[in-house]
């Protein structure tokens, strides 16, 4: 660390606490704010799969439906990965 600042006078990112924080508070926070996100990407990709298996009864030989498929499950692999 350069000499010309003390550690207590670096202003800390946005969003950010200093590693090794002992605010138990920004921790409950922190994995409450996880948990809503999680069950956001969970009703998003059943919301996703039903819309997508009511197109592939509907339109199965679309060429769209089947590159958003394609697409759907690349983005599951590399999630999964």
């Amino acid at each position: 660390m350069s000499e010309l600042y003390d550690e207590s006078e670096l202003p800390e990112t946005e969003g950010f606490v200093a590693g090794g924080s002992s605010d138990s508070s920004y921790k409950e926070e922190l994995l409450n704010n996880l948990e809503e996100k999680l069950a956001v990407l969970s009703n998003e990709r059943t919301a996703y799969e039903e819309l997508l298996a009511t197109a592939g009864l509907e339109f199965p030989d679309d060429l769209k439906l089947i590159e958003l498929h394609q697409n759907y499950r690349v983005l599951l692999c590399n999630i999964l990965a």
